[in-house]
């Protein structure tokens, strides 16, 4: 969800309706310490709350208010009918020093209706976003795991009118659209709706859970969750009556469920609890819902690209900088310039080949190599993953082997082969300078298959003429042998009191910039056939890379 920074922090409902004009970017960052600060560790629960709070604007309720979220020790609490004119955030007074509470809150030109956010000191850390929309809905967006978007709304009564109803779902609708749907959603707030216990044809949106007879609010709401995949997480946990009820009559003769936590379905089991709290009391109508979540939150993290240094010593100050440092950097780190003089002379080549070596890949190394496929890689710029050619199955195989053999008897490749995308990742040091990451280079996975099934021919030619010494890069071959050899030695030679020297050499970027027609030479040398050596050159004739930053390509 793209949301614009604002510096103003009071703003009319006529504005209000212009949500991306009114987020308020990083509205956390006031108590950040500028380090990437974890909300909570994996064993520990965040709890998350709805509390219709009637009113905010007389003096000392909010002070009230937040006193007694942190009684219940609520992260982050959507709360409603807080009736505070205009948009914005503000600082309540500490109880105690290490209290603090940040409201976001979202109203009106007139005291009525709004609703906002009170989030403690730690939570808010990690706020990426306020995107307050109208006097009825609001948006918080939260840097975790996965990121997450709690929505804070205060939904028209059962006798509204149904332009109002309509009106309000419609521009919940509208805001949940911008949302991705791979990111968390929570609803949380007082819908004025009864969803009922019957949960015939709401099987996948409504918990076993539930209580009362359904209204016509309670239908928009129950058709609204199952339109967007949502749950009703309030009826998911059995608890006493008590403390499901979420509203009491001030005479205390009716009770019913008002306030209601969706999430979305997939990410269901983040909620660990749900239950109204009877303990919290300024004199509201309303209980407290508190909601315990496992989900983590993480402190706003910065993209890798951000603040890198130039070779000037000055930092970049735009996207497109970022892109062309990047750029730059990587055409500085590959494109060397070639050894001076001609590459040495062939040496002379058998005239017998070996014919396991160029003859065409047979079903059994295809399915071989993509069983060897590791998932969960990043595609090149095809997008296909390994996946999906494992999901393919033999329909795929032996269409995917047609093509090897085409593509091996004319020494071509797709041009897609022949195209890398370039991401850095940063490896250890100052994440300011660019020589201390490891770029990464995302090739076709399809590619992968083929070049999977040379370098299996060419592992069983080469471990024929390799001397028993060479460890590494051979099967069953470790060097724990020559360690063990080489402590002997040492273990010996200070036994007998002499002095070892050993070198240890570390090359550093080994393979950044590979001098080809060495390389070639170097498979000449091993008696590898012209056919394979011009097979392994057919990626690289024409070859072409681009630097990727935040989904943006050089």
């Amino acid at each position: 969800m793209e949301i614009q920074p604002n510096s103003s922090t009071n703003a009319t409902a006529s504005r209000a309706a212009n949500a991306p004009a009114l987020g308020i970017q990083g509205a956390g960052e006031k108590w950040a310490t500028g380090q990437r600060i974890k909300f909570t560790t994996p064993k520990l629960e965040i709890c998350i709350a709805v509390w219709n709070v009637q009113t905010g604007h007389h003096i000392g309720q909010k002070e009230i208010i937040a006193m007694e979220l942190s009684k219940c020790k609520i992260s982050i609490a959507a709360v409603s009918e807080l009736r505070l004119t205009g948009s914005g955030t503000l600082t309540i007074p500490p109880p105690t020093i290490d209290k603090t509470t940040m409201l976001f809150y979202s109203g009106g030109k007139k005291q009525e209706a709004g609703i906002g956010f009170m989030v403690d000191r730690q939570a808010a850390r990690s706020v990426i976003a306020f995107q307050p929309i109208s006097d009825h809905l609001a948006v918080l967006t939260i840097n975790g795991t996965v990121k997450t978007h709690i929505l804070s709304t205060y939904a028209p009564t059962e006798t509204s009118s149904d332009a109002a109803k309509d009106d309000f779902y419609s521009q919940l609708q509208h805001t949940l659209d911008m949302i991705p749907q791979t990111e968390l959603i929570i609803l949380a707030g007082d819908f004025n709706s009864h969803t009922g216990a019957d949960r015939i044809g709401w099987e996948e949106t409504l918990g076993r859970f539930g209580h009362g007879k359904i209204n016509d609010n309670g239908l928009r709401l129950l058709s609204f969750a199952a339109l967007n995949n949502l749950v009703v997480d309030n009826s998911h946990f059995q608890h006493p009556r008590k403390h499901q009820l979420t509203w009491r009559n001030p005479s205390g003769k009716d009770s019913a469920i008002l306030d209601y936590i969706l999430i979305s379905s997939r990410f269901r089991s983040s909620l660990k609890d749900v239950r109204a709290m009877r303990g919290p009391d300024c004199g509201f109508d309303h209980y407290l819902i508190r909601a315990k979540t496992l989900r983590r939150l993480s402190g706003k993290s910065k993209s890798t690209n951000d603040n890198i240094k130039k070779v000037d010593g000055t930092f970049v100050s735009s996207p497109c900088e970022h892109l062309q440092q990047w750029k730059d950097f990587s055409q500085w780190l590959y494109n060397h310039d070639l050894p001076q003089g001609p590459p040495p002379e062939p040496p002379p080549v058998d005239s017998l080949e070996n014919p396991f070596l160029i003859s065409e890949p047979t079903v059994d190394e295809v399915k071989n190599a993509i069983r060897s496929l590791k998932n969960g890689k990043a595609p090149g710029v095809d997008q296909v993953t390994a996946k999906m050619i494992k999901a393919g199955g033999d329909i795929l195989l032996q269409w995917l082997h047609i093509h090897l053999i085409h593509i091996w008897c004319l020494e071509r490749v797709p041009s897609a082969w022949k195209k890398a995308i370039i991401m850095p990742i940063l490896k250890k040091g100052n994440s300011r300078e660019c020589k201390n990451y490891h770029c990464i280079s995302l090739l076709s996975i399809v590619g992968k298959v083929f070049m999977k099934i040379i370098q299996s021919r060419l592992q069983k030619h080469c471990e024929q003429s390799s001397q028993e010494e060479q460890a590494e890069f051979r099967p069953h071959q470790g060097f724990i042998d020559q360690i063990f050899g080489i402590h002997q030695l040492v273990e010996e030679r200070i036994r007998h009191g002499k002095q070892t020297i050993i070198i240890f050499i570390n090359f550093k970027s080994t393979f950044d910039c590979v001098y080809w027609p060495i390389l070639w030479r170097v498979l000449e040398n091993e008696h590898v056939p012209l056919k394979i050596i011009q097979l392994l050159q057919a990626p690289y004739n024409g070859s072409t890379s681009s630097v990727q930053i935040q989904n943006e390509l050089s």
